[in-house]
């Protein structure tokens, strides 16, 4: 039994998005468990009376920056861009990344550890 079954690959997944008949390429690195733990610990706030409150956006932009790792921008500018990309082209990209609801509740979505 080898711990390549328990541990992420360090292989990337390509994909293309499609946007007014362009196709932009990237590709996508698995999250380890831990990294997407710690994704999510910096989204989320405790309020006083106990509630939680979810930072959507800080988790889809902080998730893409860590799995992204091929962009057809300098990677070096990915939050910039982020921030900057029509809304159509936002939802295209945050597909690819864990959704909240699978990794709060230990289920795992299609796109959770690398997917899709």
């Amino acid at each position: 039994m080898g711990i390549e079954k328990l541990t992420i690959g360090s292989g990337e997944t390509e994909f293309t998005i499609e946007v007014e008949g362009e196709k932009f390429l990237f590709a996508k690195r698995e999250l380890s468990w831990s990294h997407i733990n710690s994704i999510l610990s910096g989204c989320l706030e405790v309020g006083t009376a106990g509630g939680i409150k979810m930072d959507v956006g800080k988790y889809n932009t902080e998730c893409l920056v860590a799995m992204l790792t091929k962009v057809p921008w300098d990677a070096g500018q990915t939050r910039i861009v982020l921030a900057q990309l029509k809304p159509e082209v936002g939802k295209m990209l945050e597909a690819h990344v864990p959704s909240f609801e699978s990794v709060v509740s230990g289920g795992a979505d299609e796109n959770f550890f690398g997917g899709k």
